[in-house]
């Protein structure tokens, strides 16, 4: 799927969207691009729609908290910053 730059949403997390989150429990802040799972990459920031983190932070806005289902427990993010 390609997305024009203009329909890239700084308002709310989306495909191609670049997001900046932080983990609650750590502090750790990451950056991550949201792509389609064919583009998926995470060593190089690619995550996919489909993965745990990438479908939790879908339509999420800037301070907004998600939690994430994983094999440890719920995680908790929040959304610092959306852009494109």
């Amino acid at each position: 799927e390609v997305v024009d730059d203009d329909e890239i949403s700084v308002d709310e997390i989306g495909m191609s969207s670049v997001i900046k989150i932080k983990r609650l429990d750590t502090g750790k802040v990451e950056t991550f691009t949201i792509v389609g799972t064919n583009h998926a990459d995470i060593k190089n920031g690619k995550l996919s729609d489909e993965s745990p983190i990438g479908k939790a932070a879908l339509k999420k806005k800037v301070g907004d908290i998600f939690i994430v289902e994983a094999p440890v427990g719920e995680l908790k993010f929040e959304v610092l910053e959306i852009s494109k």
